[in-house]
């Protein structure tokens, strides 16, 4: 469903509602992607549902890669780590579940595999074991910027990497892929820039699409209530919405 849909929506409910329609499009917008984000990130099962879907996931296919301090990092042991890469550019946010952001994949030209993202303690803990996967390699998330350890005794390092995730927001990803990716496939700056961010596809799975709509017209309602001022304080709830409605329709208001 695209974002301008949506919003067409949710306007139609309050309005079934006897709210009037006054509430910015970003708000509701905003107000949307919180309920997702707490839907979602209150959900142990979360990574696996949404990895049956095939909507929803965006890919970034040239994150540009650059060598930082390992202190950069104060966490990761600078004796285990021979270089610390970090995303040129802070990314896209992602959707997050109880173990962290929600990642499909991410790949290298040059490196063998990615496990699931870890802390960098945990990554500390790995390097640390007696017997250690030379073709595995870990990544974690601080700050909006995406990093990769390299341990020690180890030449390769990633220039460039591929992301596929659960990320909030298409519109974003697509800037990002345009201005910031070198990658030939990627789109025009004029195809993007003439796209509203509300022409892009909501990032929702379908199964929770009823219940973020029913939370968000809850809380559009408390948000109306304590912002509606009473100008008609000797009326009745029911007197007040049809002097509402006829206001309304006077001055041409009504839809």
């Amino acid at each position: 469903m695209l974002v301008s849909q949506w919003i067409s929506d949710i306007l139609t409910m309050m309005r079934a509602e006897s709210l009037d329609d006054f509430i910015s499009p970003r708000f509701i917008v905003s107000e949307t992607r919180s309920i997702i984000a707490d839907f979602i990130k209150k959900d142990n099962d979360a990574k696996k549902k949404l990895a049956r879907l095939s909507e929803g996931w965006s890919v970034l296919p040239c994150v540009k890669m650059v060598e930082v301090p390992v202190s950069e990092c104060t966490d990761v042991e600078v004796r285990l780590c021979q270089k610390l890469m970090r995303s040129e550019q802070i990314l896209p946010s992602t959707y997050t579940f109880t173990h962290g952001d929600i990642i499909k994949g991410i790949s290298s030209i040059n490196l063998s595999s990615f496990e699931d993202p870890v802390t960098p303690r945990q990554w500390n803990a790995i390097q640390k074991r007696e017997y250690v996967d030379k073709n595995k390699y870990y990544y974690f998330f601080r700050n909006g910027y995406l990093y990769i350890p390299i341990p020690k005794k180890d030449i390769y390092a990633p220039e460039e990497v591929t992301i596929e995730a659960y990320f909030k927001d298409k519109y974003e990803v697509d800037i990002f892929n345009t201005f910031e990716s070198p990658c030939a496939n990627c789109p025009q700056p004029e195809e993007t820039v003439c796209k509203r961010p509300v022409d892009y596809q909501l990032v929702c799975p379908f199964y929770l699409e009823n219940d973020v709509k029913k939370e968000l017209i809850n809380r559009l309602a408390k948000v109306y209530k304590s912002i509606t001022p009473d100008s008609n304080p000797d009326l009745n709830e029911v007197d007040k919405t049809a002097q509402r409605i006829l206001t309304n329709d006077k001055n041409g208001l009504d839809s």
